[in-house]
């Protein structure tokens, strides 16, 4: 009861120093650090996005309440009542009292909007980052929905208590062995591949090196060994439009993407050909390679159209389509997946 009563008091607080100009929880919540906070919420909700692909294979939900097993350490650390899912926003409960939530709202950088019964929500910004904006929450009413299971831990191979170093590293094993066991061999005509190194954590670096990625030259792009799309996952591409149709298997592996772009490179019988980038439809960031928008798993379908750039290619860049290159064409040929 003390600790609900110390977290009222808390957001209590921090409301008040947002109406009088002065929006900083760190300065009545000294264990707050709203770059973490956001940081781990975005750790939260990607290690979420994991264990549904993996476990569920159901239409995605954005309204769970997450098993303590998958709160990063920075949401642990504010000792929450509970956490769950608003759309792609994670909604961390200091307290429930009288059936009225209060607490820390993160909007993550990928959300695109509110989730359900964004009516009863009234939230006040404290601290916008550039992963997401944290706000202090009230809800009029509480969370009603399914929990995650207790078992996560055990699916995504986490250590609750690991070091921001730790947890980067277990989540690049994590990627190698998933890419070690999506394909037994390496003989692909065409793929679709992933840098080696890690361009999937929301940290300063691997912003810097997926930027870094999308400008290099697809020879120079170290790949991981086995292809995220292989042409096993091909059932068509449509040379028109350059829209791939795949298996669905193939739509869950992708990973929603931060607002930078998620690179990935273009491999024709064993060739680099070219660099694209998955995207988000949220970003507000142009990007002159080839693009697939693929909003992770909320986008439910079996087909990615590349498009030549985003949000439009220039007159310039159509006059220069990497996605036309011929060796990409003969490959798709050869393979008897190609429709023109």
């Amino acid at each position: 009861m003390n600790r609900y009563l110390t977290a009222v008091g808390i957001i209590v607080l921090v409301f008040a120093m947002t109406l009088a100009g002065e929006p900083k929880a760190e300065e009545v919540f000294p264990s707050f650090n709203s770059h973490d906070v956001v940081h781990g919420a975005n750790l939260t909700w990607r290690d979420y996005v994991d264990w549904w692909n993996k476990t569920e294979k159901t239409p995605f939900r954005g309204d769970v309440e997450l098993a303590p097993n998958l709160w990063a350490d920075a949401i642990a650390r504010l000792k929450p009542a509970y956490v769950y899912t608003h759309g792609v926003n994670i909604v961390i409960v200091r307290s429930c009292l009288d059936g009225n939530e209060e607490g820390f709202y993160v909007a993550l950088g990928i959300s695109s909007g509110p989730g359900p019964n964004d009516e009863q929500f009234t939230r006040m910004v404290i601290a916008p980052q550039a992963g997401g904006t944290v706000f202090t929450f009230r809800r009029r009413g509480h969370f009603e929905g399914p929990k995650t299971a207790e078992s996560t831990e055990a699916s995504l191979g986490r250590v609750s208590e690991a070091s921001g170093a730790e947890r980067e590293a277990a989540a690049r094993r994590r990627i190698a062995a998933r890419s070690a066991l999506e394909t037994a061999t390496n003989g692909h005509h065409f793929g679709i591949f992933m840098p080696r190194e890690d361009v999937l954590s929301f940290t300063p670096d691997v912003e810097e090196r997926a930027r870094a990625y999308i400008k290099s030259r697809p020879e120079d792009i170290p790949l991981a060994k086995y292809p995220l799309i292989s042409d096993r996952d091909i059932e068509s591409y449509d040379w028109t439009t350059h829209t791939l149709t795949v298996d669905r298997s193939a739509i869950r592996r992708i990973r929603t993407p931060w607002v930078w772009g998620t690179p990935f490179v273009v491999v024709a019988d064993g060739q680099p050909v070219y660099v694209g980038a998955f995207y988000t439809a949220a970003s507000s960031q142009s990007c002159p390679v080839p693009v697939v928008v693929a909003d992770g798993v909320l986008n439910r379908t079996n087909t990615l159209v590349i498009e030549r750039a985003y949000p439009a290619a220039t007159p310039d860049w159509l006059a220069n389509d990497p996605r036309s290159d011929k060796r990409v064409k003969n490959a798709l040929q050869a393979l008897g997946r190609l429709k023109e």
